[in-house]
């Protein structure tokens, strides 16, 4: 009779302690989520700014891909980031990870229409070019005011839902 008081007592706090720690990893891994995209969304929108600047010059200068696609590769390496810019009627010049040539236009991407209507814009899907779930980032590059085309970089968020998964596993645990 001792051992069922103790059982009768314990089970319901044990199962307590279960649910508090389920809805703790479920709250905790979306807020770690929700911080980590923020983060990477304004480093995103910071170096698209200085690409933006940087290719300001070229692009006014001379907006024909084989000049704008070689820096657009160059710059994706430095960033290790895929990045796309595209004229300000939406088609592609250059592209870090695509064949510039072979891409639909991108006057219809969200990000791309936010970022001529609002100044910036910032969207996460799925990439049909890459096959994966990407965060993208763009911002318009501008001379003496004039919108001349778009700067966006992308990651792909493969990385973030690994993390996730892997501290889900270990609250588990």
């Amino acid at each position: 009779m001792h051992h069922t008081i103790r059982w009768r007592i314990a089970i319901p706090y044990v199962i307590l302690v279960m649910i508090t720690m389920a809805a703790l990893s479920i709250y905790l891994s979306g807020f770690i989520k929700r911080t980590y995209e923020e983060n990477l969304t304004a480093g995103l929108l910071r170096d698209a700014s200085l690409i933006a600047s940087e290719i300001a010059g070229p692009l006014q200068d001379t907006p024909d891909p084989l000049v704008i696609n070689p820096l657009a590769e160059r710059y994706g390496q430095l960033l290790t980031a895929r990045v796309t810019i595209i004229r300000k009627d939406g088609v592609v010049l250059g592209d870090s990870t695509a064949d510039e040539t072979t891409m639909d236009n991108h006057l219809t991407r969200p990000e791309v229409i936010q970022a001529l209507n609002s100044g910036q814009g910032v969207n996460t899907r799925y990439s049909a070019t890459l096959k994966t779930k990407m965060l993208y980032a763009a911002l318009p590059i501008q001379v003496d005011d004039q919108t001349i085309g778009i700067a966006r970089l992308a990651i792909p968020l493969t990385q973030i839902d690994a993390n996730l998964a892997q501290l889900r596993q270990s609250m588990l645990l």
